[in-house]
């Protein structure tokens, strides 16, 4: 297994490359963090198949905002913060 600080080079390489455009770098974010976006989606859904919809929100708004990612905290941490954002939107949502 890769140490954690590699994994967030490798991450911050792959946005970088996103931003200028390259989508299998993206996708390399996808794989890498689908797991924990999934759990996060769960977590608030309790239900399979809305836990996959919200992960793929959750990506599509990671993939829209890309270029706004400053690297000020790790890939992960940002994508977090958008699992969490879409998650409690929805909720809102279903209020």
């Amino acid at each position: 297994m890769m140490p954690e600080r590699a994994q967030r080079d490798i991450d911050l390489e792959k946005v970088r490359a996103a931003q200028a455009g390259d989508r299998e770098a993206f996708e390399y974010l996808v794989e890498r963090h689908k797991d924990i976006v999934y759990a996060v989606a769960y977590r608030f859904a309790r239900d399979p198949d809305l836990a996959l919809d919200l992960s793929q929100n959750v990506f599509v708004r990671a993939y829209r905002g890309i270029k706004s990612f400053k690297g000020r905290s790790s890939f992960s941490t940002w994508l977090y913060r958008i699992a969490m954002n879409t998650c409690i939107d929805y909720t809102r949502r279903q209020s």
